[in-house]
């Protein structure tokens, strides 16, 4: 498939089980790239929630999976159910990557770092589009844009910017460096649609990058896995 038709070059990104498919829906309604995060959906659940959001929008959306778990059966479900777009997060598995492009979806990979390799390694793999992520506090405009223009140096294939992006300058700035899109996640978890607990939305609402640490900490059956918390007693 081609370069997605943005109306708001914006993705919404798969915010583990807080992406539900009532956000996905709304935001690819609102014009960006809804995503139903299902990594840890059951196959049948995941078959509605696909058809809720196919029921609201003809939008196109998004249906992501971690690789780190076995997800045979989820994609199966996604393909069947002409998921428009599906993206892996955490590896790139070439078979996998083909049985989303022989049903005419769209396949995408997630969590490249902002290093020429690993978007060359994405492009080998025969994927339609990389997300590109920089790893600063609240990284925008320094972080994610000169990650992007890393990789966009070495590949062709269409990039989504990720990383501290959640105000207009980080997303220009990023969209600047050649980005086709910015993919965004605090920021909708912080919204109505999203499932999220209300105080945690309430801590992401008052904090500001200084607040935020990265760390492994919380690695329980996911070890290795950085992740950006918000610093507390813990």
């Amino acid at each position: 498939m081609g370069v997605l038709q943005f109306k708001v070059p914006i993705m919404q990104a798969p915010v583990r089980i807080a992406a539900t498919a009532s956000l996905a829906s709304e935001v690819s309604r609102a014009g960006g790239l809804g995503a139903l995060g299902a990594s840890w959906t059951k196959p049948e659940v995941l078959r509605e929630r696909i058809r809720s959001i196919q029921r609201v929008t003809d939008r196109p959306f998004c249906v992501n999976l971690v690789l780190d778990f076995e997800q045979d059966e989820r994609l199966e479900v996604a393909v069947e159910e002409r998921a428009p777009v599906v993206s892996f997060s955490f590896g790139l598995r070439p078979h996998l990557i083909a049985r989303v492009r022989g049903r005419r979806a769209s396949a995408g990979t997630g969590r490249l770092s902002g290093r020429g390799s690993s978007g060359r390694r994405c492009g080998r793999r025969r994927a339609d589009r990389a997300g590109c992520r920089g790893w600063r506090p609240c990284a925008g405009r320094r972080g994610s844009a000169a990650a992007v223009g890393r990789v966009r140096r070495a590949v062709s294939l269409p990039l989504h910017a990720a990383g501290g992006i959640g105000d207009p300058a980080s997303a220009r700035a990023a969209l600047a460096s050649r980005a086709v899109a910015v993919v965004i996640g605090t920021r909708f978890v912080a919204s109505d649609e999203c499932d999220a607990h209300p105080r945690y939305k309430a801590r992401l609402l008052e904090a500001e990058a200084r607040d935020t640490v990265l760390t492994q900490l919380f690695d329980v059956g996911w070890p290795e896995s950085p992740h950006r918390v918000i610093r507390d007693s813990t």
